[in-house]
């Protein structure tokens, strides 16, 4: 370590946009930097810690040596405190100001995107940045302070099980059917499971995972489908059942998303087990700034209208029921830790 230079923050967030963006091309346009700047910064934090930190001989993304792992989890704790003292004494006037990154699942935007826009419109000085998030890849990101919250599902129990985790329900989320409209089913605004026996059957999953949620939720039905096919992405899921080659199975707002041209039906699913919990992951050993806390009290507090569970070409009569009560007996976990 050179005893002629102090560690500066902007070698740090040069650090971290580097790792975040994957090129240092990308991080300097992220920082609003020259190139030329972000890897002098770079090679300045690697001449003050005394070791290289990225892997430059590969294409992008760029990938941290050992020693970068290391030094990553410092780096984001380091920034991570200052923006929250920063915040802590702005707030002190009471208005609220600062970032809140939020890694989520793309159906969740359809409820997230009209709440920053209100958030943000309430408070001008507050700023949210929303992150595709796949899986249980959410809250890695929160583990590992990428990201300030997650709101992903719970399928059922799968979420990482860990005293770290925080987790507060959001709200419901029924699973839909996508029929051809060929189908005998496809009129009818509710399928049983058992509509899904000896066909072909598209969901979204983790190839390498031995059974998914949907996998599970059949099995403990009694259905067997004559096969069943993972994807990895909604999209692909409705393009198959469009093209024949199944039914599939969605989420409702993944299904709210697609537009499948009246290629193909969906339909609600009979059984309680066909809902899926939307919830709130935050890190119980963070010191939360004002501006983070400001947005889960926002977060906990919207629901998202009816119409948006139920796709627009369903015919689905019936709405989801009002539910009663605090979030945590509507869904039954355990409640956010205070921030």
């Amino acid at each position: 370590m050179s005893a002629h230079e102090q560690l500066q923050l902007s070698w740090l967030r040069a650090f971290l946009a580097v790792h975040n963006k994957g090129s240092f091309t990308a991080a300097a346009a992220h920082v609003h930097r020259a190139q030329s700047r972000v890897s002098g910064q770079i090679a300045q934090l690697e001449r003050h810690l005394g070791a290289q930190l990225f892997i430059r001989d590969t294409r992008p993304p760029v990938r941290l040596t050992e020693a970068g792992q290391d030094f990553l989890p410092y780096a984001q704790a380091v920034l991570q405190e200052v923006e929250a003292g920063v915040s802590a004494v702005a707030s002190r006037d009471g208005v609220v100001r600062g970032r809140v990154r939020v890694a989520s699942f793309p159906g969740a935007a359809l409820v997230l995107a009209p709440l920053i826009k209100q958030f943000t419109a309430r408070h001008p000085n507050a700023r949210v940045e929303l992150i595709d998030a796949l899986g249980h890849s959410a809250e890695h990101f929160v583990l590992h302070n990428d990201v300030d919250l997650a709101v992903r599902a719970t399928e059922p129990v799968r979420i990482a099980q860990t005293n770290l985790l925080g987790i507060a329900p959001l709200f419901r989320e029924p699973i839909t059917c996508l029929l051809p409209n060929d189908h005998p089913c496809a009129n009818a605004p509710r399928v049983p499971p058992s509509v899904f026996t000896g066909e072909s059957v598209i969901m979204t999953g983790q190839p390498d995972h031995e059974t998914g949620h949907f996998s599970a939720l059949l099995t403990g039905c009694g259905v067997r489908p004559a096969e069943e096919i993972v994807v990895g992405q909604p999209t692909t899921v409705a393009a198959m059942a469009c093209a024949g080659l199944g039914l599939g199975i969605l989420p409702a707002l993944a299904a709210r998303l697609l537009d499948t041209q009246g290629r193909v039906r969906l339909a609600s699913i009979d059984g309680s087990e066909w809902v899926r919990s939307i919830v709130v992951v935050t890190h119980r050993a963070r010191q939360y700034p004002h501006v983070v806390a400001a947005f889960v009290d926002a977060l906990k507090a919207c629901q998202p209208h009816p119409d948006l569970l139920q796709p627009d070409d369903a015919g689905i009569s019936d709405r989801p029921e009002p539910y009663e009560g605090s979030l945590q007996q509507r869904v039954g976990l355990e409640q956010l830790p205070d921030l």
